[in-house]
């Protein structure tokens, strides 16, 4: 019960620091992630030193592979732009057009706690798993 929790926890803190980078005057919009059939949105924000690369998929849900390929389309331009910072790769759905972008809900095509990246410092793009660590008590 404790791991579901601190689990729960983890991925409601990445969240949050997406949701705030989402309101982030530093923000704009990519032209990627067109998938045929869906209406889609990609905003680039900077916030403490890195990128949040937030893409959001409106009305209908993508499979794994359709998101994949639209987060490593936007996470190119958004490296084309400026690679000297690390880039975290969030997708999001959204249900309906009219919905509020900030109760969009996270995606989770590669698993939980793993998200698309690009390191700065080795010019790699990788996914990235979240490690937790269990509290002893």
């Amino acid at each position: 019960m404790k791991v579901k929790l601190v689990v729960s926890a983890a991925v409601g803190l990445i969240s949050m620091l997406a949701l705030e980078v989402f309101a982030t005057p530093n923000t704009i919009t990519l032209n990627c992630a067109k998938i045929s059939h869906k209406k889609t949105e990609a905003e680039l924000a900077q916030s403490e030193g890195i990128y949040t690369l937030n893409v959001s998929f409106i009305v209908k849900r993508p499979t794994a592979k359709e998101i994949d390929h639209a987060l490593r389309e936007c996470l190119t331009l958004a490296v084309k732009r400026d690679h000297s910072k690390d880039i975290l790769v969030t997708p999001w759905f959204r249900r309906a057009e009219k919905d509020n972008p900030n109760d969009d809900a996270m995606l989770h095509p590669y698993g939980p706690l793993t998200n698309l990246t690009y390191e700065a410092s080795t010019k790699a793009t990788k996914l990235y798993k979240l490690e937790l660590k269990k509290k002893t008590l």
